[in-house]
């Protein structure tokens, strides 16, 4: 987590890219509707929570590398997650 936020910028120019790209399957779709700068502001929405995720930033706090991991590690191990992600609970059979 500590090399993602360092290179936080890197990555974000990387992924930047992809929103200029033509081959971007919903910018492609939207494009006849939407003018250049609909696009321009639909990817900056869609970008943000990819930054304030880099930034550690969970609500309004901003949390320290070890405190984002751990809440992370917490996330990813709860029950109710894992339960939600497993195919065969089949709560309607």
């Amino acid at each position: 987590m500590e090399i993602l936020r360092s290179n936080g910028d890197s990555l974000m120019s990387v992924l930047e890219a992809f929103v200029h790209d033509p081959l971007v399957e919903w910018t492609k779709s939207h494009r006849s509707k939407q003018s250049e700068k609909d696009v321009r502001v639909t990817a900056d929405k869609n970008l943000r929570p990819i930054q304030k995720k880099l930034r550690g930033v969970i609500g309004e706090v901003e949390r320290s590398v070890p405190n984002q991991v751990e809440m992370l590690i917490k996330e990813a191990t709860s029950a109710t997650n894992l339960g939600l992600m497993y195919v065969g609970w089949a709560p309607w059979l």
